[in-house]
């Protein structure tokens, strides 16, 4: 009987191998954590923007706009076919460009928490991927500075690069870069869940 169930386990190791010179399968990705609601919440973000300085007569000098902001299914994170979950979960003075977003991985119709980003997402190549787990991620999040409103403002960019690594993304590295601005306009924004 012993030796039944070494000649089945062999077989099966030998039909279950690919043959020689092909390639493997890439790993499917394994999701961490509860499958989970994924929240719905979509927010109003209350945007004032200032003229820029020194001022420019072709700006008004105040508006005030109010911008929806949602979750979305926006890039398939682990190349299952299926769009992954971005959830918005601004943080006090988060506007569009810097934006604090949730990311789950979909399945059916719940979704696997994999991390949050900041900023605004760059679609990662499908080359990006590696096998069984998520690809790397970059955002860029704009700000203006202005100490002195006599002299142009700084555009200051800020790029971020996140990594999966322990069942979460995480902050690998940020760099940012200045560049003098003449028209750059200084903007608050103030979230409230949508009514």
């Amino acid at each position: 009987m012993r030796a039944r169930g070494l000649v089945l386990l062999g077989l099966l190791c030998v039909i279950g191998a690919p043959a020689a010179g092909q390639p493997r399968a890439p790993r499917a990705f394994v999701p961490p954590g509860a499958c989970v609601p994924i929240p719905t919440t979509s927010y109003v973000l209350h945007r004032t923007t200032t003229q820029s300085s020194p001022p420019d007569p072709e700006y008004p000098g105040v508006t005030n706009s109010d911008l929806g902001y949602g979750p979305a299914r926006g890039v398939d994170l682990d190349g299952d076919g299926t769009r992954d979950a971005f959830v918005p979960e601004p943080q006090r003075g988060d506007c569009v460009d810097d934006m604090h977003v949730a990311l789950y991985v979909v399945r059916g119709t719940c979704g696997h928490r994999v991390g949050v980003v900041v900023g605004r997402l760059e679609t990662p190549a499908p080359s990006a991927r590696r096998a069984g787990t998520l690809p790397d991620l970059v955002t860029t999040e704009l700000e203006t500075v202005q100490d002195d409103p006599r002299v142009p403002a700084v555009q200051r960019t800020h790029t971020r690069t996140y990594r999966f690594s322990g069942g979460v993304y995480r902050e690998t590295r940020h760099t940012q870069s200045d560049s003098v601005c003449h028209h750059c306009a200084r903007v608050w924004c103030d979230a409230a869940p949508a009514q």
